[in-house]
């Protein structure tokens, strides 16, 4: 990967791990709005930088 596209998938991922603990508060069940941003994510970049943006955030989780 270049390096713009590794820095496009690092600020993905920031932008995921930012809005994951904010939730919309729906009468049976909130959602959080890292369930919203994966798809704008999805939208945004192209299938490869989606992919790296989602496994650096989900890695990031893994490591604590």
């Amino acid at each position: 990967m270049k390096t713009r596209e590794l820095i496009l998938a690092g600020l993905l991922a920031a932008i995921i791990a930012v809005m994951a603990p904010w939730s919309l508060p729906l009468p049976f069940v909130p959602i959080t709005l890292q369930t919203l941003i994966i798809p704008i994510v999805a939208s945004i970049a192209n299938t490869k930088i989606s992919l790296a943006a989602i496994v650096i955030y989900l890695l990031l989780g893994i490591i604590g």
